[in-house]
């Protein structure tokens, strides 16, 4: 265990990080841990304290009655079976499936249905648009300075014929 400089050892090691829960093994808690953001996307524990405020213990919480949010100061917040918690108060392992701005991980099952769901709404529309003969709406302009009306309409008539449809 080191000190937030990344470099000085903290001696004597404390007692949290040889064995962060008393009621499992070192092996069992971390193996719970990585468990636990393989298949929710996240862990979270509640830090229970001493009297003089030093960290003793990491109490696992299901996940099931976590509600993770950032609040109007902009810090995380954790509302556990009621009660309000500071990220100071919390260890929140949360998983790779991460959404830009949101603290709370995805599962990868979640992760994966809206990946799926975003492919096959895009196949979707691509289906509807080539059986439709749908175009996007365009503008297309010619490298001249002037273009007469007669060549703006040929130009026209020739895109239709090549890429119209049934909507344009």
């Amino acid at each position: 265990v080191f000190e937030e400089d990344d470099i000085t050892k903290v001696t004597p090691c404390p007692p949290i990080a040889k064995r962060p829960n008393r009621s499992q093994t070192t092996f069992r808690f971390w193996h719970d841990v990585v468990s636990t953001v393989q298949r929710r996307g996240n862990f979270v524990g509640i830090l229970a304290f001493d009297g003089m405020g030093i960290a003793e213990q990491v109490v696992p919480i299901n996940n099931d009655f976590v509600t993770c949010y950032i609040d109007d100061a902009g810090y995380t917040v954790f509302e556990i079976m009621g009660t309000v918690f500071s990220s100071e108060e919390v260890v929140h392992v949360p998983g790779p499936h991460r959404v830009i701005g949101d603290p709370w991980a995805l599962s990868p099952v979640q992760a994966y249905r809206m990946a799926i769901s975003e492919q096959a709404g895009l196949q979707t529309y691509g289906e509807s648009s080539f059986r439709t003969g749908s175009v996007p709406s365009m503008v297309i302009q010619l490298d001249r300075p002037e273009v007469p009306t007669e060549l703006a309409r040929q130009v026209q008539s020739n895109w239709i014929a090549n890429h119209g449809g049934v909507r344009r």
